[in-house]
């Protein structure tokens, strides 16, 4: 007689990860029910991936599971895990500007860590000084909020407006 061992059934299901916009996808990993002789995983495990990539919005997407041929085991369900994208945390600069004394304050303007671009709303920029601030003083240029689809802006590092002398013609009267 001869005695014929088959393959074992097995469930594989994608673990659940996130990471942050802009990031690399993790490593995904599953997890198995029905492995036998304390085994931990299949010698050949099955396929996990996702459509995701650095650029994919926040939200979450699916982690397939794709079955492969192992040697002991049929993995008979393949269950699906979730990638949850994240908003990036980000930090807005305001860039040093300058004007003439007795000149309105010049549009404020940021940069951004990680090399963030296009931000849907740009945070408020709040300036100490104003048209009647001396010449030769430093004005501090501020910022709160700002808000973008991908992105939180978690804080604002101040900038300086310099204010120099205005520049006046004088006319000698006959």
């Amino acid at each position: 007689q001869t005695l014929t061992i088959s393959k074992a059934d097995i469930t594989a299901t994608a673990e659940d990860k996130s990471r942050a916009y802009g990031a690399a996808n993790p490593t995904f990993t599953a997890t198995y029910s029905g492995l036998m002789n304390g085994e931990t995983t299949p010698s050949t495990p099955p396929t996990l991936a996702s459509t995701a990539v650095a650029t994919t919005a926040p939200g979450g997407v699916p982690i397939t599971c794709t079955a492969n041929t192992d040697t002991n085991y049929n993995i008979t369900t393949c269950n699906a895990g979730t990638l949850t994208i994240t908003k990036a945390d980000i930090t807005a600069t305001a860039e040093d500007k300058s004007c003439a004394y007795g000149a309105a304050n010049p549009t404020a303007t940021f940069t951004y860590s990680d090399g963030a671009t296009g931000i849907d709303t740009p945070p408020t920029a709040t300036f100490s000084g104003n048209a009647s601030s001396a010449a030769g003083s430093a004005q501090t240029i501020s910022c709160t909020g700002g808000s973008d689809d991908n992105y939180n802006i978690t804080s604002c590092v101040t900038g300086t407006l310099t204010i120099s002398k205005a520049d006046i013609t004088a006319t000698a009267e006959d």
